[in-house]
């Protein structure tokens, strides 16, 4: 089932220079051939200052090969906004909505242990500063 999306992926930092480079970073990782979805079209905003930092995004319409694929996407280049703009309806069976589902949840238990051990080093680091 393909699906087509319109997405966009937001940066914010500093300095300005380095903020252009990341988004044409994630540009160029976009259009690598590898991936397992195809960019219909992108355009990158120009870059503005928002307060004290710099900030800018890239708009995409992308085209996947299936919702697994969208998923994997979300997680890799976590964008702000995704917008399904085909189909209208989506049907899936259980087996590939189980699929779904697990992808997602092994996700979420890998980042909750990354933010947990890193939580343990924040106190250790605490202690040692505090010595």
């Amino acid at each position: 089932m393909k699906l087509v999306t319109r997405t966009i992926i937001e940066l914010a930092g500093f300095p300005k220079e380095h903020v252009e480079e990341k988004i044409k970073n994630i540009a160029e990782q976009l259009e690598k051939k590898d991936q397992n979805f195809k960019v219909i079209n992108k355009e990158i905003a120009e870059t503005k200052q928002v307060e004290k930092m710099w900030s800018t995004f890239i708009e995409a319409e992308l085209e996947f090969k299936d919702i697994k694929t969208l998923f994997s996407f979300n997680f890799t280049f976590l964008p702000s906004s995704i917008e399904v703009l085909e189909p209208e309806k989506i049907e899936l069976d259980t087996n590939e909505f189980s699929d779904i589902i697990n992808t997602l949840q092994a996700k979420l238990h890998e980042y909750t242990t990354v933010l947990n051990r890193l939580a343990i080093e924040n106190k250790v680091l605490k202690k040692k500063a505090e010595k």
